[in-house]
């Protein structure tokens, strides 16, 4: 997993962070971790100490982004990131190792792809906060998208249109996709712009579940 690093924007949710930051070094993460931290002076200390609380664990960089916004954050993470593939994580989110390692194997293994992702679900707790009893789970859908020319991917991934900025990317074109977002006002186009970057910038988005993975 030496080959891949997840970046992680946060605003001040210290328990979130380390929810997360603990899970990976639980699980034995041997990738790379690089958390964009927006948060005031308060919050910030907090995370900083859970960073340093796992740092015998797994390997995370920590980057003080207090001007910059969630995009902005993500554009800096990824202008810093040295791994051949990258995955964005929220930090209420967790992408498993295991799916990582299967998507980073496809990709190797297909150079017209520009992601890859396995399945994903929601989960929901019975209390706000980052701890608690599990209130239920749902499917959370993610694209598939196969065609020969990045014009028809890009048609097809709008008509249907399903998120690929939890998937796990090729570095180079993920970062092309965020050198811009400065240019755009609206929030729900940060989104639509690196996504429908991938779309087409590969042959398709596929699930990897497609390819016998889980």
């Amino acid at each position: 997993m030496s080959n891949v690093t997840v970046v992680v924007p946060t605003l001040n949710r210290p328990d979130f962070v380390g929810r997360l930051l603990r899970y990976y070094a639980a699980v034995g993460f041997t990738g790379h971790v690089q958390l964009g931290d927006s948060s005031t002076p308060e919050k910030a200390q907090r995370i900083q100490a859970i960073v340093k609380e796992v740092s015998d664990k797994v390997t995370v960089r920590y980057l003080s982004c207090p001007e910059l916004n969630d995009s902005q954050t993500i554009r800096a993470l990824l202008e810093r990131t040295e791994t051949p593939y990258v995955a964005f994580v929220a930090d209420d989110d967790f992408i498993i190792p295991y799916g990582m390692q299967r998507c980073a194997e496809f990709l190797d293994g297909h150079p017209d792809y520009s992601v890859a992702h396995g399945k994903a679900c929601l989960f929901e707790l019975k209390q706000s906060g980052a701890h608690g009893e599990m209130a239920g789970t749902g499917e959370y859908r993610l694209p598939g998208i196969v065609a020969d020319t990045g014009s028809e991917r890009l048609l097809r991934h709008i008509e249907r249109y399903g998120t690929t900025l939890f998937s796990l990317h090729r570095t180079e074109q993920f970062r092309r996709g965020y050198r811009n977002i400065d240019r755009l006002p609206d929030k729900a186009f940060t989104e639509l712009l690196p996504v429908c970057h991938s779309a087409i910038q590969g042959k398709g988005i596929l699930p990897i579940a497609a390819r016998g993975a889980t």
